[in-house]
């Protein structure tokens, strides 16, 4: 099932990962947003990766 519909839909994706690195700060090495599911590889600074993630996944999912 398509979690994007447009491009606008992959802005605001890309948007909440900004904020979230704001909160939590990583290295974003690379992303790639796929129709279905989406990729990412970062380095993380301080915070745990299972943390950046579950924080982005909250946000993501309640907006």
């Amino acid at each position: 099932m398509a979690i994007f519909r447009d491009d606008e839909d992959r802005q605001v994706y890309l948007s909440m990962l900004a904020q979230v690195k704001d909160k939590h700060p990583f290295i974003l090495h690379a992303y790639c947003l796929m129709s279905n599911h989406v990729h990412f590889q970062l380095e993380t600074i301080t915070t745990e990766p299972g943390k950046i993630m579950k924080f982005f996944l909250i946000r993501s999912t309640a907006s």
